[in-house]
């Protein structure tokens, strides 16, 4: 393709990394086999049909990057944009770079295949991988997160841990409206001291909600029998009640009803629990 007019522009996702793969980075993560959750050592892994959906360069991607870099820089500087363009993170070192990205990129741009060796050794130099993640950024129109931003998303998380069975799915949360607001996304820890906060302050107040709707003296007991050793199995009461029934037989029907009344005993029936997520009673 030849190198023509410059127009950046923004792929549009419903959720952030949902099928974005990453390459490792100083806080970040790796090429995971799976969407999330996966330690920075799991194996590079990209199919052609993930670097066709997430990690293709557009005519307007090609002039930029023709326009801006010579030839030995161009292929870094346009994984710095892919990268940062599909998780919402700069890329701050080349640990690793699957062949198939690779290939892909040199193809488009028409330059000679590149090693990895090659790449890292341009990013000894540190102020070249901060001009090439500078240029990204601008030519991708994102922005850091400013106080203003940080109370909106402070309120999110504040609404969204309502609901949320982990921090975790705060943390989810966290990235998908930073994405969607073009803001470049912070490490690791400090989203998830967020979603710690939000979700932490929310079961203080549920844990309120609940001892005033039940009572300090009803909720100790239950307390004690959930953890108590269970007779039908085991484990304790609260193991015995999570259990799913096995088959479908007369002894299954014996055994939910058997949990019906012990929970009856307890009197959970008149809890009056309304005011918590359904999400969050049955987590």
């Amino acid at each position: 393709m030849q190198c023509g007019s410059t127009s950046p522009y923004w792929a549009h996702v419903s959720e952030y990394c949902g099928a974005c793969l990453r390459i490792t980075g100083r806080d970040g993560p790796s090429f995971p086999e799976e969407p999330t959750g996966v330690s920075a050592n799991a194996s590079p892994w990209i199919s052609e049909l993930d670097v066709q959906q997430f990690f293709s360069l557009s005519k307007d991607d090609i002039s930029a990057v023709c326009e801006r870099f010579r030839d030995d820089r161009r292929v870094a500087a346009a994984i710095q944009l892919l990268f940062l363009r599909a998780s919402g993170r700069p890329m701050d070192r080349f640990a690793t770079v699957p062949k198939v990205l690779l290939r892909s990129v040199c193809e488009a741009l028409g330059s000679t295949s590149v090693s990895i060796a090659s790449l890292r050794s341009l990013y000894e130099r540190r102020q070249t991988l901060y001009e090439h993640q500078a240029w990204a950024r601008m030519y991708l129109g994102l922005g850091d997160l400013d106080e203003v931003q940080l109370q909106k998303l402070e309120q999110v998380l504040a609404v969204a841990a309502l609901e949320a069975a982990h921090p975790d799915d705060l943390v989810r949360t966290a990235r998908i409206w930073l994405y969607g607001r073009r803001i470049i996304i912070p490490g690791s820890r400090r989203i998830a001291d967020w979603a710690r906060k939000a979700f932490d302050a929310t079961e203080a107040a549920m844990a309120a909600t609940i001892e005033a709707a039940i009572g300090k003296a009803a909720l100790r007991q239950a307390i004690e029998w959930a953890y108590a050793p269970s007779p039908a199995t085991w484990g304790s009461h609260l193991e015995w009640l999570k259990t799913p029934p096995q088959r479908d037989a007369p002894s299954t029907t014996l055994e939910t009803l058997e949990k019906i009344r012990a929970l009856k005993a307890l009197g959970v029936h008149n809890w009056a629990l309304d005011s918590i997520a359904l999400s969050k009673q049955q987590a």
